[in-house]
């Protein structure tokens, strides 16, 4: 019992967290929101992609695949369209290998 608390204990203290630990980590820099948060690029596919980002932050009642109206909802149904058809399939699989063909 003892090798075992002696283990645990070793354990412990190599891989635990404690207060201890934590009080000794410091930041060099303090946060401050309102300063620079860095540099943005200026691409016109980084703007593309933070337009995007705004037109799909908007709260509108809508799902993210409905906002841009048919040019998301087609492929996310034709992605529903073809599940269906796998799981459909694999049922017809499951079927045929459930009641084979006699030979005769």
């Amino acid at each position: 019992m003892t090798k075992f608390r002696t283990v645990a204990t070793a354990a412990v203290r190599a891989f635990g967290t404690t207060s201890r630990s934590r009080t000794t980590a410091t930041l060099k820099e303090p946060f401050h929101p309102s300063q620079s948060k860095g540099v943005i690029p200026d691409s016109p596919g980084y703007s593309k992609v933070a337009n995007l980002q705004k037109q799909w932050a908007v709260d509108d009642g809508l799902m993210v695949w409905q906002k841009k109206g048919m040019t998301d909802q087609i492929p996310y149904l034709v992605s529903l369209v073809g599940s269906a058809f796998g799981v459909g399939m694999c049922f017809y699989q499951i079927f045929l290998m459930s009641f084979p063909k006699k030979t005769a």
